[in-house]
């Protein structure tokens, strides 16, 4: 028994193979299949090391040792379905083998389902199929045997161990005239399941049968029944009208040729039949009858010749068939076995017997091969149901899976038959018109709008050719021309495609219309030429006029008159327009340097007003204090300005006057705003107040110890505090006398650290309060606070009206002195607080 051939052999195994092409080693393997053990090991080396992959399928159709088979099929590979084919192949001893039927039937048992299936449907052997079949229960597998098994017993024992009616009533229409031994059992089968209903017959007659004569009463009426047939058989084959039928016969020999041996050869029984009638029926028929045997006669001489030419056709075929034998070539064989058996049937008598021996000698060997063809084409199949699921998932256009699926199709029939044949189709055939489904709608979509656009490039034409009509010659606007044309050709490509049946015609209707238009736009442009042409020589004309005014009007005049005339060519257009503004040119040029010397007047006025602005902007931008004293400058570039708006400037005159107005309202309105003499006497006094507790409160701040804490405390001046000017202001003297008092009055710096705590927090209330009034954001840190702020300013300000600039003026004032009485702060907090103050007390001024 061979062992793995991996590992007995390292090189080539038979030195008759060594250096040889792949076509000679090719025919060289069945002589391997001969040679014992040995050739055994040379073809399962060969099998999985030779270069060409032919010769390796080749050496696995002649393997036959089960060991190294199963070896073989466990590996994977691309051969590896074709190791575990062979494998069933000896297992269901289609392929002798030295294993014994005891050995075969031992391995077939414990195999799973799709083995035992593959072996059923390949067993040559009772015994190997019985044992494959006795472990099948499923409907599906014990109907793809019924339909293909190789073996009739495993066909007819498949059926009977069926029990599913729907199952056996699809079966008993595909086996029909197919499979006679099949079709009987499937019969039975169904006839079973209706047996129980026919026993009650008997009691409703009120029979008595005795017991041992029922079987004897039934097969009487069977017996009765089939004499009858017999007879009735004999009578509708007698010929009842003799000279009808011999008309019917010699129209059948006029269709016949000396091809159809088999039809002639009836035709001859047919008509001897005739003959033999009695003188009484044929007598005035008999010189008809003798004319027909006669023809039929010569043709059938010629027959005789067409068989031998047959003969001949089909030896050479049975070199071609054993010649693709040897070299396993089953798209060679296969064509050629079923040409041979065209041929034989198309013979008669001793000499299609002849051919048909000759034939079966292949037979085996064919059937072998039809086999082998069998598997590849399962493999290809389920690739090709695969690539079928890949086009249902994909998302190709319609259109493009349409064809693929029908490509896919097309491969599949060339398949021809396979293992698992009507499993395959079926799966194939349900993802395929999942896949198509998406098709069908695009085709139906497609048909609907190839009439929808068919009807509206008839509607084009009809529009066209009203279009035509309406158009006179004498007055044909090129623009609107131009643009039916377009958008005439624009919409025929638009309502595309259309059903070729119906183009051409559509077409012909369609540039017929169009290059009359074409037509009527060329003449057209020729006249529009000539007319501009006359127009250039008359402002040519002009130019050499002494009166100028006169020739401006007349060139003004000659431009209204070319306005008027529609266009050319683009080429000739625009040489047109340079020759016709060239001669016009000529005579405005001198009105056009007067005009350069306006504009630059303009020009020198426009940049004096620019400048005025920007003073003024620079006004508005000063301090207080700098702008109080601009109040002058104020007025003189008021005056300037108005001055300098030279009446010449018209288009940008409304522009200016803006600009103007908006600054001079802004610097007004700040004028108007700016604190009076009591006003800015309060805010001095109360600013030199709070210089003085700011100096207090910052050397009390940078004291390091209690001790020095206390000596900077009881150094406090309280006669200095008391001479400074009081600022007039009841409530701003009172919270400046209290924030005096809280500094000077400190026990230790982390009592005025509280204190410096509670004033930042007024102070940053504050500066809230005025950005909110002001409408300028606040930071994000003081985004809650802020909310918390408008909420009560929307509880406490409901129904009040909005405040005017004055309010604004007078709030940011209060506001700003409001700010000089809170402290202590420490000097980063109150620098960025001061910022936002004064960045909104600017934005409510």
């Amino acid at each position: 028994m061979a062992t793995v051939p991996d590992i007995l052999l390292t090189a080539f195994p038979d030195i008759r193979l060594q250096d040889q092409s792949s076509t000679k080693r090719l025919r060289f393997i069945q002589k391997l299949g001969q040679d014992g053990d040995g050739g055994q090991e040379a073809l399962a080396y060969i099998a999985q090391h030779d270069e060409d992959i032919r010769v390796r399928g080749r050496a696995i159709e002649f393997l036959c040792q089960l060991p190294t088979l199963e070896l073989l099929g466990a590996k994977s590979g691309p051969l590896q379905e074709a190791f575990n084919h062979q494998y069933y192949r000896v297992l269901a001893g289609s392929f002798s083998s030295s294993a014994t039927e005891a050995e075969r039937l031992t391995t077939i048992k414990p195999l799973g389902t799709a083995a035992l299936k593959q072996i059923a449907l390949l067993a040559k052997c009772k015994a190997a199929g019985s044992q494959a079949l006795s472990a099948l229960e499923e409907s599906t597998d014990l109907a793809d045997l019924s339909l293909f098994a190789a073996s009739v017993h495993v066909r007819k024992n498949a059926a009977l161990k069926l029990t599913d009616r729907a199952v056996i009533k699809e079966l008993l229409g595909k086996v029909k005239d197919k499979d006679k031994t099949v079709h009987k059992v499937l019969e039975k089968l169904l006839n079973v399941a209706v047996e129980p209903s026919a026993a009650p017959a008997k009691k409703q007659a009120g029979k008595q049968v005795k017991p041992g004569k029922e079987e004897k009463g039934e097969a009487a009426p069977q017996a009765k029944s089939a004499k009858t047939t017999k007879t009735a058989d004999r009578v509708s084959h007698k010929i009842k009208n003799p000279e009808q039928e011999l008309d019917k016969l010699t129209a059948e020999l006029k269709k016949l040729s000396p091809k159809n041996t088999s039809k002639l050869y009836l035709l001859k029984a047919s008509i001897s039949k005739l003959d033999s009638l009695s003188d009484l029926e044929v007598k005035t028929l008999k010189a008809k009858i003798d004319a027909l045997q006669q023809e039929l006669k010569e043709i059938l001489d010629k027959n005789l010749n067409y068989q031998e030419q047959l003969k001949a056709n089909t030896l050479v075929l049975l070199e071609t068939l054993k010649q693709a034998l040897e070299d396993g070539q089953s798209h060679d064989a296969l064509p050629a076995w079923d040409k041979i058996q065209g041929n034989i049937s198309n013979t008669q008598g001793k000499l299609r017997a002849t051919l048909q021996k000759q034939a079966n000698t292949y037979k085996a060997r064919l059937n072998e091969l039809r086999d082998w063809k069998s598997f590849a084409a399962t493999k290809k199949k389920k690739e090709l149901i695969t690539h079928m699921q890949h086009l249902l998932d994909s998302k190709m256009h319609a259109g493009d899976k349409s064809k693929r699926i029908g490509d896919l199709h097309q491969k599949w029939k060339s398949l021809g038959r396979s293992n698992q044949n009507e499993e395959l189709w079926r799966k194939f055939k349900t993802i395929s018109d999942q896949a198509y489904e998406p098709c069908k709608v695009y085709f139906k979509q497609r048909k609907q709008e190839m009439a929808i656009n068919l009807q509206k490039r008839r509607e084009i034409c009809t529009k066209l050719e009203g279009d035509l009509a309406d158009i006179v010659k004498e007055d044909i606007n090129i623009s609107s021309l131009n643009k039916l044309l377009s958008q005439s050709e624009k919409d025929w490509k638009k309502y595309a495609p259309v059903e070729q049946s119906k183009i051409k015609t559509l077409q012909k209707r369609y540039y017929g219309v169009i290059n009359q238009l074409r037509h009527l736009r060329r003449d057209s442009l020729k006249q529009n030429s000539k007319g501009k042409q006359e127009l250039i020589n008359q402002a040519r004309e002009l130019a050499k006029l002494e009166d100028n005014k006169k020739a401006m009007d007349d060139a003004k005049r000659l431009q209204q008159e070319w306005k008027k005339l529609g266009p050319t060519s683009y080429k000739e257009d625009k040489k047109h327009w340079n020759d016709f503004r060239t001669a016009c040119d000529k005579v405005f040029e001198k009105r056009t340097q007067q005009t350069a010397k306006l504009q630059e007047s303009i020009k020198s006025a426009e940049k004096k007003l620019e400048d005025i602005l920007k003073a003024l902007e620079n006004i508005l931008a000063m301090e207080d204090e700098e702008f109080r004293a601009a109040r002058k400058d104020f007025s003189s570039l008021v005056q300037e300005f108005a001055a300098s708006l030279d009446p010449r400037i018209k288009k940008q005159r409304s522009r200016w006057l803006d600009r103007f107005n908006g600054v001079k309202g802004k610097v007004e309105q700040r004028l108007k705003s700016l604190p009076d003499k009591k006003q800015l006497k309060l805010k001095n006094a109360l600013l030199t107040k709070a210089n003085f507790c700011s100096a207090l409160e910052a050397k009390l701040l940078s004291s390091k110890t209690a001790k020095k804490f206390s000596e900077i405390r009881t150094q406090f001046d309280k006669a200095a505090w008391e001479h400074l000017e009081a600022s007039g202001n009841i409530v701003f003297e009172k919270a400046m006398e209290e924030r005096i008092q809280r500094v000077a009055t400190a026990e230790s710096l982390q009592s005025l650290q509280v204190i410096v705590e509670e004033s930042e927090k007024k102070l940053r209330e504050l500066c809230i309060e005025l950005e909110i009034r002001a409408n300028i954001e606040s930071p994000k840190e003081d985004q809650s606070h802020r909310m918390q702020i408008q909420l009560d300013q929307l509880k406490n300000g409901f129904g009040q009206s909005k405040p005017n600039r004055e309010d604004d003026a007078k709030y940011a004032f209060d506001a700003e002195l409001e700010c000089l009485c809170l402290g202590p702060i420490t000097a980063d907090s109150e620098k960025q607080l001061t910022d936002r103050i004064s960045q909104a007390i600017k934005k409510l001024l």
